[in-house]
């Protein structure tokens, strides 16, 4: 039996960053209402602190990559090296299509 070789930071995936907007833009969508079933209007951190200026990213268009590629992990938006983005191009060519839920 084949098993998958794991790697503990790997980029497993694209999508397209769509929208950025602080969650109170779309509470005013109506009573409480977010703009995704993922969206939170403020958080607890593991410290306990209180974050309530929460920034929502709108993310579209997924794209599995077939093989993984390992790549250092990171917290927020970052840009790939032209290595690592020629990587991910030879499984993602421009205009790939999305995947849709089935």
């Amino acid at each position: 039996m084949d098993h998958p070789t794991l790697y503990p930071s790997a980029i497993i995936g694209v999508v397209d960053l769509v929208d950025v907007h602080p969650s109170d833009e779309c509470e005013q969508l109506g009573a409480g209402e977010l703009c995704s079933p993922w969206a939170e209007a403020s958080y607890r951190e593991h410290s306990g602190r209180s974050r309530n200026r929460v920034v929502h990213l709108a993310l579209e268009h997924p794209r599995p990559l077939e093989v993984p590629i390992p790549a250092k992990g990171r917290l927020g938006l970052w840009t790939p090296d032209a290595e690592l983005l020629d990587r991910i191009r030879e499984q993602v060519p421009a205009g790939a299509a999305a995947c849709t839920p089935s």
